[in-house]
């Protein structure tokens, strides 16, 4: 269970922000929205560019508008949002900026009935790059003052005006479905894994320790975030460290951790209650066969935790 960076559907989008993903953890002051195309009336091609400018921008909020109410029946809107890395304020409003430099060209739009494909190629923004990571980065500053955010607003501006900037070359193929008058984007959440969460405490710690959501659905290829949480119910303080167990055995062949609580020791005083990251990723080649799978997590005492149960880099 190395750490790798995220990846988002669709494929093409899945590098872009790998290396600028906001740490887990609460959101600050959201941006003003930029305009994009009204989800409820925009055309299949249209509803695709909203749909891609605000995953680039890692607006999941404004992402969720574009997906088709089939899948929005399976995920409401806040669960969307909450399992996956968003960004907020200052910076949500510069990757929105960079999102608006994405270059669309249609290849090919079918339409029948009620389900429509759109072949679209893409020139994104390379936020892999050196250029962008720094201006992506520099936005998440806490520090950063009016004059400075202006600047890199201006900067953004100045790329997208020259057209000199670094570029990632694509093609993809979304499906959309139509309800009544609106296309949405469909990602098929029906086909997705259910992914049960489980904590179970072991006996000489005293801890609590629940999942926030005992029930995932998670597509291949999607990276994921949820949170559990611990409290100490003791009277003393006390250490312990979880183990991580994926059931059946044969799907951890398919399942990556970025980022787990159980790579550390946790020590908790008397009372103390914490939130306890969890990221992880279905991979792409997941076999259709396996619909449902397992995140088990045992919390051990220091001195019970066994060598053997680490991690593996």
């Amino acid at each position: 269970m190395r750490p790798v960076p995220p990846r988002h559907h669709p494929v093409c989008l899945a590098l872009l922000l790998a290396a600028c993903a906001p740490a887990p953890g609460p959101a600050p002051e959201r941006a003003a929205p930029i305009p994009i195309p009204p989800a409820e009336t925009a055309p299949p091609a249209e509803a695709v560019r909203g749909y891609v400018r605000a995953l680039y921008a890692r607006d999941y909020a404004g992402a969720y508008r574009f997906l088709a109410a089939a899948d929005q029946r399976l995920k409401p809107e806040a669960e969307y949002v909450e399992e996956n890395l968003g960004f907020a304020g200052f910076p949500l409003e510069l990757s929105r900026r960079l999102a608006d430099l994405i270059r669309f060209r249609e290849r090919a739009v079918e339409v029948q009935g009620d389900r429509a494909t759109v072949t679209m190629h893409l020139t994104l923004p390379d936020a892999s790059a050196p250029l962008i990571q720094r201006l992506l980065d520099e936005a998440q500053r806490p520090d950063l003052t009016p004059e400075r955010k202006a600047r890199l607003l201006r900067d953004v501006a100045a790329l997208g005006a020259s057209g000199q900037f670094p570029v990632v070359i694509g093609e993809e193929r979304f499906t959309l479905l139509r309800e009544g008058e609106r296309w949405g984007v469909l990602l098929n959440w029906a086909k997705a894994l259910a992914v049960r969460l489980e904590a179970q405490v072991m006996e000489g710690l005293p801890f609590s320790f629940t999942p926030v959501r005992p029930l995932m659905r998670v597509l291949p290829g999607e990276t994921v975030q949820t949170t559990f949480r611990v409290k100490n119910i003791g009277k003393a303080t006390a250490t312990g460290k979880a183990r991580h167990l994926v059931l059946p055995p044969e799907a951890a062949a398919f399942l990556t951790v970025v980022q787990c609580f159980c790579f550390l020791e946790h020590t908790l005083a008397p009372g103390e209650e914490i939130s306890l990251p969890l990221i992880f990723r279905v991979e792409f080649d997941a076999p259709e066969a396996t619909r449902a799978l397992t995140l088990r997590y045992e919390f051990y005492p220091l001195d019970r935790f066994r060598p053997e149960w680490e991690p593996k880099g």
